[in-house]
């Protein structure tokens, strides 16, 4: 169950997500294939704060709706709503720092 859940997250990143699509095929990782959790434990992917910082609008999802939060400069927030149908919740993206 776990590994499943994992799967539909890998898959909606790479399929919605530029950054998480161009990593992803940088290491040829096809995360529908995906067998196991050491498997994606074995990965050479990681994601560092300055990849968020210097790419930030390719973590959102092509998906998402987005809209600012109140608020400018460090404080502002941005949301999505392409969860909002799962979780009755806006999910919050990222926070400017």
């Amino acid at each position: 169950m776990q590994l499943d859940k994992l799967r539909i997250v890998l898959n909606e990143a790479y399929h919605h997500v530029p950054f998480y699509r161009e990593k992803f095929r940088e290491i040829g990782f096809d995360p529908g294939s995906l067998s196991s959790l050491e498997e994606f434990r074995n990965l050479d992917f990681i994601v560092t704060k300055e990849d968020v910082r210097n790419d930030t609008e390719n973590f959102i999802s092509e998906k998402a709706r987005r809209s600012k939060l109140t608020g400018t400069g460090p404080a502002a927030l941005l949301v999505s709503h392409s969860f909002l149908r799962l979780t009755q919740e806006p999910m919050v993206v990222r926070m400017l720092a």
